[in-house]
């Protein structure tokens, strides 16, 4: 019983690296979309930090409660 207590531990390194993984992605589809629509670097490093931010600022627990915020 103890044993099975060590595998079914809470792992806040993979909460991290959701995290992060959703922050990079969401950057990256944000800067794609301002590049694909033709508009200057400076748009798409805007792009990125609104993207950030929003990533960050958004911290409703739900996908419909994130949506609506």
């Amino acid at each position: 019983m103890r044993l099975k207590r060590v595998f079914m531990a809470p792992d806040p390194g993979r909460l991290r690296l959701r995290a992060s993984a959703r922050a990079v992605l969401g950057i990256g589809l944000a800067v794609a979309a301002v590049v694909a629509a033709g508009l200057p670097t400076a748009a798409a490093v805007t792009g990125g930090l609104a993207a950030l931010l929003a990533l960050f600022t958004v911290a409703d627990p739900t996908v419909r409660g994130q949506a609506v915020t």
